[in-house]
């Protein structure tokens, strides 16, 4: 008898790694998401010098009706995450199904306290509370579940993800538009679109067997060269832009810390794309995005 085999021992997962999955289902994860929503909305305060009490917590609000959105994402994707390893390691519904009975009480205390904010700012605010539900429930959940809709998946991540906070901010402030902020936009837009394209590279063999999207329709080649096209002109566009005196230097550290992320959608090939960006550097760039952003706000 093999008494290695006999003897096998079972080593459970530390309490510390538990509690580390836990944070990660719960949006930890997703910081490199709803992360960024908390600087672009911060950079729109300080760019307009509209930091107040009110617009703070406006800030704090909008990252978590972003965070909420992320969740629910994991929430409506069970039924194609359980079909990949991977995935349903990392999704909390997955893994822990009657954790599906919270979503509708987080939701609503999640919306309870928006509301609350957002109708401090008027009809406006009322319009912005019902857009970021809606964009929720459309690109997420069935029966339009827009993420799975090749073309309009790009669309409504272009528009929504970074682009939208920004614009949610100057307008519910009444800030004066600027130049400044149309090149904002237009890099936003841009990472926003990068964003969506590199994730749809990085999960193409799961997503050609449990759903379909912009990458699964036109190819993995063609979604690459796209990727690095329209990563090439967010860089263009950032330097010309920093050239020419409209991009602040204080704002400089924040272009520094995305650049890795930038450099990898530009130098990967297909062979080795799927190894992604480290996580570990993920979070360490975002726990810098996001101190610094505070600092901004603070001389804002």
């Amino acid at each position: 008898m093999d008494i290695t085999r006999q003897n096998k021992i079972v080593t459970l997962p530390s309490t510390s790694a538990r509690i580390f999955w836990n944070l990660e289902c719960w949006g930890l994860k997703r910081i490199d998401a709803w992360g960024v929503t908390f600087i672009v909305t911060a950079l729109a305060l300080v760019v307009h010098q509209a930091i107040t009490i009110q617009t703070e917590i406006l800030v704090v609000v909008i990252t978590a009706n972003y965070w909420l959105g992320y969740w629910l994402n994991d929430y409506f994707d069970v039924d194609h995450d359980r079909k990949d390893e991977g995935k349903a390691r990392q999704n909390l519904f997955v893994q822990h199904p009657t954790a599906r009975r919270l979503v509708v009480l987080v939701a609503g205390l999640v919306f309870g306290l928006s509301a609350l904010v957002f109708l401090s700012f008027g009809w406006r605010g009322v319009v912005v509370l019902f857009m970021n539900f809606l964009v929720m429930w459309m690109y997420s959940a069935p029966p339009l579940r827009l993420k799975s809709r090749p073309g309009l998946d790009l669309l409504t991540h272009a528009l929504f993800v970074q682009t939208w906070p920004y614009i949610i901010c100057v307008w519910l402030t009444r800030s004066t538009w600027s130049q400044l902020d149309g090149t904002l936009l237009g890099i936003f837009l841009l990472t926003s679109l990068n964003g969506q394209l590199n994730q749809q590279i990085r999960d193409f063999e799961v997503d050609t067997r449990t759903d379909t999207n912009f990458a699964t329709r036109v190819g993995l080649p063609r979604t690459m060269f796209i990727l690095k096209v329209s990563a090439s002109v967010v860089v263009l566009l950032s330097l010309l832009a920093l050239g020419d005196g409209m991009i602040p230097w204080l704002f400089v550290p924040l272009g520094g810390l995305a650049l890795p992320k930038i450099v990898h959608q530009l130098l990967h090939r297909l062979g080795n794309f799927n190894r992604g960006f480290p996580r570990y550097w993920m979070y360490i760039i975002m726990l810098l995005a996001l101190i610094y952003t505070g600092v901004l706000m603070t001389l804002g």
